[in-house]
């Protein structure tokens, strides 16, 4: 007798592998979301960041020498680019936040929430660096 025999009775595939219980719809989950938001926010604020400071070792590579020869339109745009990153990943960290308190699965919430709390903390301490030396 075949495995497969449609007269059998006896043996069916269903009794021998029971079908996987189906995960929850991803659609209908708003903490899963609120997280890959928040992730997508922090890979946005890094690139700002990243731009800003290739920006810095590119365009001053010896302000040192002469301070003046420094462009304020150069400054600008580094200082805009790395407070815009530092703002979006402010709010990456407030919508992993919010991701960790809705339903759902947790996961990328708290991922964005710790990766964008150390970018912030990161932007917040390089910019005291930058206010410390300052007067030298």
């Amino acid at each position: 007798m075949a495995r497969y025999d449609d007269d059998d009775e006896t043996f069916d595939d269903e009794d021998r592998f029971p079908r996987r219980r189906r995960r929850e719809d991803s659609t209908n989950n708003p903490g899963f979301w609120f997280g890959v938001v928040s992730l997508v926010m922090f890979l946005l604020g890094a690139a700002l960041i990243g731009g800003g400071f290739a920006m810095v070792f590119t365009n001053l590579p010896n302000a040192n020498a002469n301070p003046n020869a420094v462009d304020q339109r150069t400054l600008m745009q580094i200082g805009f680019l790395i407070m815009g990153g530092g703002l979006a990943s402010l709010v990456g960290m407030i919508l992993g936040i919010v991701g960790i308190v809705l339903p759902g699965n947790k996961v990328p919430a708290v991922l964005g929430a710790i990766l964008n709390a150390l970018l912030v903390l990161g932007v917040c301490g390089i910019t005291l660096i930058g206010m410390m030396n300052q007067n030298r």
